[in-house]
Formats: structure tokens, C-alpha cells, sequence
């Protein structure tokens, strides 16, 4: 992740990702914590937005949500789920309760068994502003078929 401070008064301490794993769940937060409660920073973001803070984050309003969730079209085969994309701000797959085997998630490069993230069923990965990829999203499973649920925002 890559993340500058573009301006900052003396009081301001730098950004610190934050990752909370709650049983199936991985959730990356961005936590910008001013010092100072009158301390105004500007900071840019990995995806390049420019935020504002004063005591606590401000993320931009997701306006739009890309629902590509589906199905694994070749087993053991990686897919691409969503094109790279530089206003992502928001990026949630799952590999629904009901499935059978692990779906496997990976970022800018082919998904596979062996270089990704391994979601279990009900299994879940989520990424909010600040920190979600703006690289190409794939999938793989062994079986096609595997059902997969898969939404971005901008």
C-alpha cells in the first residue's frame, strides 16, 4: 500500500491501516487520527482522492455499486471478476455459505491455490477507501460452477 501525507499541520500523525479479522471476515480500515481535535489535514489516498480530516476520517460517498457476482466458468482456471480500476473505493467477495470448497481471490494476478487469498465457505474479504486494490480482481475454484459473490463501488 502506498499512502503520502500531502499536507499535514505539525500536530497531524500519519495514516496507519488497520485490519480487523472477525471470524471469516477480513475488514482493512484507514485510520487518519489528528493529534489535535483543531488540527485540519489534508491527505491523498492510494487510489489518488484527496481527503480531508479533523478528528476522524472522511471517506468519499460511494455512488456507484458493481455487482459481478457468478460463477467459476472453468475449475481450477482463474476469471477476472472486475477490470483494473482507479476509482475503486469499495471492493467485497464472498464465497457464500453454501459452497463446497475454498474460493480463491487474488489482486492484478491470476487467483490460484497457491498465491491467494483463501476464502472458506461463508468466507469474506472487503477492502473500504483508502485501501481497497485497484488492479484487476480474479477468482478460481476447483469446480466450475462454484458460485461467487462479487460488488465494487466507486
Amino acid at each position: 500500500m502506498r499512502t503520502f501525507l500531502k499536507r499535514c499541520g505539525e500536530f497531524c500523525i500519519p495514516l496507519w491501516p488497520l485490519v480487523v479479522v472477525t471470524a471469516a471476515i477480513i475488514t482493512v480500515f484507514l485510520v487518519v487520527i489528528p493529534a489535535h481535535a483543531q488540527t485540519v489535514c489534508t491527505y491523498t489516498e492510494q487510489n489518488g482522492a484527496v481527503r480531508n480530516c479533523n478528528g476522524s476520517a472522511q471517506l468519499n460517498q460511494i455512488r456507484t455499486i458493481n455487482n459481478q457476482s457468478g460463477a467459476i466458468t472453468t475449475g481450477s482456471t482463474s476469471q477476472t471478476v472486475f477490470a483494473a480500476n482507479a476509482a475503486r473505493q469499495f471492493l467485497y467477495v464472498a464465497n457464500p455459505t453454501t459452497a463446497t470448497e475454498p474460493l480463491y481471490v487474488n489482486f492484478g494476478t491470476a487467483a490460484s491455490a497457491t498465491n491467494s487469498i483463501v476464502l472458506q465457505p461463508g468466507g469474506i474479504v472487503q477492502f473500504v477507501a483508502g485501501v481497497t486494490p485497484v488492479t484487476t480482481i480474479t477468482v478460481s475454484a476447483a469446480t466450475a460452477g462454484h458460485a461467487y459473490v462479487a460488488m465494487e463501488g466507486n
